[in-house]
């Protein structure tokens, strides 16, 4: 009961502070980095609790949702069937305040009897945009110094920080990586979320979004995280290389088509 209210205090310290900035002007480019720093620190703090606790203080913050297109080409995807693991958050923001736009996703388990009794090798996330052509987007791609981040959880809310980091760039995607593993009774990695901030939109009107999850559940030796891409064919996916095969399900994916303001 006491944690409960705790959490409960936390949030209500929080939706305080959103309102006594939400008349804020439009801030300049010197406030940024402090612009940043306040919103990762609350929605990994507000990520303890679920998806919607964050979105619904993004909304409070000054942030709008990117628009959500028809399916016209019937290139979303529903989730894969044979994973144990659920996205979902997915989504694109504008962030009215900064002026960026943030792209994150969110995934959890399905319940604790799935779990592995050992760790195995590291999962994967991958965070990508693409065009009609299943290539990177015209207009906009990542580099090093994109900022980004990961928010590793056990099943009770813990964060677990510096669990996880940026495994590769490349194009218009983006690869973490972060090894699960028991604490005791709590699963590390039972849920998480990935998230990426755009200093502009790409410049191809419709945008497909993936979020692409890969589990393993065998030990080897983790070599890298790459984005397959496979443009004209299919949607990009994660790539993970080890010392040997591990077992692994195929990737948990889900697509989203967005179209993006004329912000």
């Amino acid at each position: 009961m006491k944690k409960k209210f705790i959490g409960s205090l936390l949030l209500l310290i929080l939706l305080i502070s959103s309102v006594t900035t939400a008349n804020a002007a439009p801030m300049k480019d010197a406030e940024w980095e402090n612009r940043k720093a306040y919103i990762e620190e609350n929605i990994i703090a507000l990520g303890s609790q679920d998806f919607e606790t964050v979105e619904n203080w993004l909304f409070l913050n000054g942030f709008q949702d990117v628009e959500v297109a028809q399916n016209k080409d019937g290139l979303i995807q529903p989730l894969s069937t044979n994973a144990n693991v659920s996205i979902t958050s997915f989504d694109a923001y504008y962030d009215t305040r900064s002026s960026r736009y943030l792209i994150k996703g969110w995934w959890i388990w399905k319940g604790t009897s799935y779990l592995d009794v050992s760790a195995g090798a590291v999962d994967g996330v991958m965070l990508a945009m693409y065009n009609s052509n299943f290539a990177p987007v015209s207009g906009y791609e990542y580099t090093s110094s994109n900022p980004t981040g990961i928010a590793v959880y056990d099943q009770n809310g813990t964060h677990y920080p510096n669990v996880g980091g940026l495994e590769d760039v490349s194009g218009s995607g983006l690869v973490w990586t972060f090894q699960d593993y028991y604490d005791w009774n709590n699963y590390v990695g039972f849920k998480g979320q990935v998230w990426a901030w755009l200093d502009k939109k790409p410049t191809d009107s419709t945008v497909y979004l993936k979020l692409d999850y890969r589990h393993t559940y065998s030990s080897a030796t983790f070599n890298s995280g790459t984005i397959s891409w496979s443009s004209g064919t299919k949607a990009p996916s994660i790539s993970l290389s080890f010392s040997v095969a591990p077992q692994a399900w195929t990737a948990t994916n889900i697509y989203k088509i967005l179209s993006w303001p004329n912000n």
